[in-house]
């Protein structure tokens, strides 16, 4: 697993939503480039299995004219990808890898990744409005709270109190959550 997986994977339910608030502008293209690794991971796996199983001369010679490799290749891997987000394997896109069950454990933990931030996502809009977006603007940017005070007319540190509270609504609503207490 890549390290982030790993430490999101280690995290208790606090973590977790800490790690998705911190990321939170870029959490989900951290799943889809860590999917695109993967994909390329196993198709590389499989290939390279298959290789060595045929005996491998370094020459490839196509006898028909039928088969399309290009086509091939690109509908192998569009299915990876899909068994990977929807964690359902049955269509063999794990035969000839030698690390099936690392890939199966790590496609489970960036489905919940992906369920976790819609989760706390989920929670950003059950706050009003403006909340919302004071909060959202602070996990991009943290740029420049006198002006954002300013532009809201009023004083910073009721801009860094409003933001507090609302992160700690956010946060204890997503935790009970994932913790079952709700």
């Amino acid at each position: 697993m890549a390290s982030f997986v790993k430490e999101y994977a280690a995290a208790d339910a606090a973590g977790r939503v800490k790690l998705i608030y911190s990321n939170f502008s870029n959490f989900l293209g951290i799943i889809d480039s860590r999917i695109d690794g993967l994909v390329y991971l196993i198709e590389n796996e499989k290939a390279y299995n298959r290789r060595a199983q045929n005996g491998d001369l370094g020459v490839r010679v196509q006898t028909s004219k039928i088969s399309d490799i290009t086509g091939n290749t690109a509908s192998s891997e569009a299915d990876t990808r899909n068994a990977i987000i929807i964690c359902d394997f049955s269509g063999g896109e794990l035969d000839d890898t030698d690390k099936s069950d690392e890939y199966k454990e790590e496609a489970i933990m960036l489905k919940r990744m992906r369920r976790d931030y819609q989760l706390f996502n989920n929670q950003l809009n059950r706050l009003d409005e403006k909340d919302r977006e004071l909060l959202i603007w602070y996990m991009k940017s943290h740029d420049d709270v006198a002006a954002e005070a300013e532009k809201l007319g009023i004083a910073i540190d009721s801009v860094r109190k409003q933001v507090f509270r609302t992160k700690q609504a956010v946060f204890k609503q997503t935790i009970d959550y994932m913790e079952g207490r709700l």
